[in-house]
């Protein structure tokens, strides 16, 4: 089929065989008559929202802003409760090899305490063994202890140097049966005094 005013190879440029018409010059239009393709023919009126649309949306939106502010006081209520959901106990503080490998590559370092409390650690060797020891200074409440690793010791709030042996430590083991065979075990609630206190 040849439309009008096209070229054809067998009509030659704008000529049709029922004679000559008018030629159309520049790009062609390929655009067909008639409604457009995709809209079916849908009046633009007709997809706008009425009010009971606009009903059902407010409805559902504030259901889910509801739902997530329920969702979100679970959450908080469940982790407010740290002294009753916590039971403070002997904790596993990770695989007693890879602790005791760590010490010796990098030296001793911080762990905070998993209760939330302020029962924080510093982990360290002494003779060999693993030991967690009470990152405040004894018999103080506020005097922080901590590894300077470019002084090679630990050191107080008022910049004096300690030995590990001159601080107070958790007790501390490792397991030797079941799951918690060779985990080391940290109990907080064990504060032993310092073996050569200052």
């Amino acid at each position: 089929m040849v439309l009008p005013g096209r070229p054809s190879a067998q009509t030659g440029a704008g000529i049709s065989p029922k004679g000559p018409q008018q030629v159309i010059r520049g790009r062609p239009d390929w655009h067909l008559p008639g409604p457009a393709a995709f809209t079916g023919g849908v009046a633009a009126s007709e997809n706008r929202f009425d009010k009971q649309d606009v009903k059902i949306l407010a409805l559902a939106s504030g259901a889910v802003i509801l739902a997530g502010l329920v969702v979100a006081a679970v959450i908080l209520i469940g982790t407010g409760r740290e002294g009753s959901q916590k039971k403070v106990g002997p904790f596993p503080a990770g695989l007693a090899s890879a602790v005791r490998s760590d010490l010796k590559d990098g030296g001793p370092y911080f762990f905070p305490d998993p209760f939330g409390g302020n029962k924080n650690m510093l982990l360290a060797l002494e003779n060999g063994k693993i030991v967690a020891l009470a990152s405040l200074l004894p018999d103080t409440k506020t005097c922080e202890v901590k590894w300077k690793g470019s002084q090679n010791a630990f050191v107080d709030c008022h910049g004096d140097k300690l030995k590990s042996t001159e601080l107070a430590r958790y007790a501390s083991s490792v397991g030797q049966s079941g799951n918690l065979k060779g985990i080391l075990l940290i109990d907080p609630r064990q504060l032993l005094p310092p073996p050569n206190p200052a």
